[in-house]
């Protein structure tokens, strides 16, 4: 009696850098509702870590927040 081979499971084909970046940014911009800039070089070092474009756009959010000015309770700049 032959035994049947078990097929490896299929692994989903990787996105290219061009769809990556396009769903990162899609992500970012969804659920984030920040449309910014970001540095072409932070997009390709996020997708050669391996980062999916979910976690590239939170680590994209963080950066923009970062960059932001603190504002303290009353509306104004803090120094």
């Amino acid at each position: 009696m032959a035994r049947d081979k078990k097929q490896p499971a299929s692994t989903p084909t990787p996105l290219t850098y061009p769809a990556w970046k396009e769903a990162a940014a899609k992500d970012l911009a969804e659920r984030h509702g920040i449309r910014t800039n970001v540095r072409e070089k932070q997009w390709r070092d996020w997708f050669i870590r391996g980062m999916t474009p979910a976690v590239a756009a939170d680590r994209a959010r963080a950066d923009y927040d970062a960059t932001r000015p603190l504002v303290d309770r009353a509306g104004r700049r803090k120094r």
